[in-house]
C-alpha cells in the first residue's frame, strides 16, 4: 500500500549552523554567477570526510523547500568536472560528507550514509551519464547517491550506495539518476519536483494520533501513538498476525540520534520505525503506514 500523506511544514531547522533567509547576502549567493567559479582542488578521504553519526543527512525535499541544497561550482559540476560538495544560500558554509568512515552491507548493496555539516572535509563528487559518484571510491569500491529503496517521497533518505559490481552500482532510470538545475539544485530525472536537501528532526509531540500499518505476508496492525516528550512515544493498539488472529501489544519508542527520526522500541533495538514526516513512516520495500 503506498503512501500519499501530504508533508506539512517541517518542525525544526537543521541542527547544523546555517544561515536565515533574511539574509539578502546569502539569498543572492542562490542566483549568483559565483556557481561558475573554478572548483577547490582539494579531495577528502573516507575518513577525512566523516561529519559524525548525530549530523542531518541529505533527503529528498520539494525543490520549493527552504531546506534544499544548493550546490557551488555549478558549472564544473554540469560539465562533468570533479567539485567538493558544498553550498551556497542559507547552507552556506557547510559541506556533505559521511556519518561514518567504512562501506555497510545490507543484501547485496554496499552503502554509507550521508551527513552534512562542518566538522569534516566535504566530499568531493562528480556527474557521470547522470551518476552522481564519490570521487574516493573506484573501482569495486564505488559509490553513488542512490535514494533509499527508490521511494520517491519527499523526506527519504538519500545515500552513497554501490552494488556487486560496476553494472549494479550504476542502474540507469531510478533513484541513482539525477539532473542539475540553473538554480544549484540536484533533481531526481524521475521525479523532477523532488531535490537533495537538509533532512530535519520531527517532533514526536506531531506524531500523536492512530495509525495504520499492513505488512505483507505478516498482518496489518492499527495503533495509537502518544508523544512524551519531543524524543519519545508510547504505541499500543492490536497487531493482526497473517491477517486474522488479533494480537494487543504496546511499546515504547525514543529516538536513535539526534537529527535522526528513526525511533526504537525500548525493549528491542533491533525494532525501528522510520518517518518521512509527521503523517508518514517510512513504508521499506514490503510495507505501508498512514496516519488517521
Amino acid at each position: 500500500m503506498a503512501t500519499l500523506a501530504p508533508s506539512p511544514p517541517l518542525t525544526a531547522l537543521p541542527a547544523y549552523t546555517a544561515v536565515g533567509t533574511e539574509d539578502k547576502t546569502a539569498l543572492q549567493a542562490t542566483l549568483s554567477p559565483s556557481y561558475g567559479l573554478p572548483a577547490p582542488a582539494p579531495m577528502g578521504n573516507s575518513k577525512s570526510t566523516v561529519m559524525g553519526i548525530e549530523s542531518p543527512g541529505m533527503v529528498l525535499v520539494e525543490r520549493s523547500s527552504r531546506h534544499s541544497l544548493r550546490f557551488l561550482h555549478l558549472a564544473d559540476l554540469k560539465a562533468g568536472r570533479p567539485v567538493v560538495a558544498s553550498f551556497a544560500g542559507v547552507h552556506s558554509g557547510q559541506g556533505l560528507g559521511r556519518k561514518y568512515s567504512e562501506q555497510r552491507k545490507y543484501e547485496q548493496w554496499r552503502y554509507t550514509e550521508s551527513a552534512l555539516g562542518s566538522s569534516g572535509v566535504p566530499i568531493t563528487i562528480r556527474l557521470d551519464d547522470g551518476f552522481l559518484v564519490l570521487e574516493d571510491t573506484i573501482g569495486k569500491s564505488e559509490l553513488v547517491f542512490d535514494v533509499a529503496f527508490w521511494n520517491y517521497k519527499a523526506g527519504n533518505h538519500v545515500n552513497f550506495v554501490g552494488g556487486p559490481d560496476h553494472r549494479q552500482t550504476r542502474l540507469k532510470g531510478g533513484g541513482k539518476s539525477w539532473q542539475v538545475n540553473a538554480d544549484g539544485t540536484i533533481s531526481l530525472k524521475k521525479a523532477p519536483h523532488l531535490v537533495l536537501g537538509a533532512g530535519v528532526e520531527i517532533n514526536a509531540n506531531d506524531l500523536e494520533g492512530c495509525w495504520s500499518c499492513c505488512c505483507f505476508p505478516c498482518g496489518c496492525a492499527k495503533f495509537k501513538v502518544t508523544s512524551e516528550g519531543k524524543d519519545e512515544y508510547t504505541e499500543c493498539g492490536i497487531f493482526c498476525f497473517l491477517f486474522v488472529l488479533p494480537l494487543p501489544y504496546g511499546k515504547r519508542r525514543h529516538r536513535t540520534n539526534k537529527n535522526s527520526n528513526t525511533f526504537i522500541n525500548a525493549a528491542d533495538a533491533n525494532d525501528r520505525t522510520d518517518f518521512f514526516d509527521a503523517e508518514t513512516i517510512n513504508p521499506g520495500p514490503y510495507k505501508g503506514c498512514l496516519w488517521g
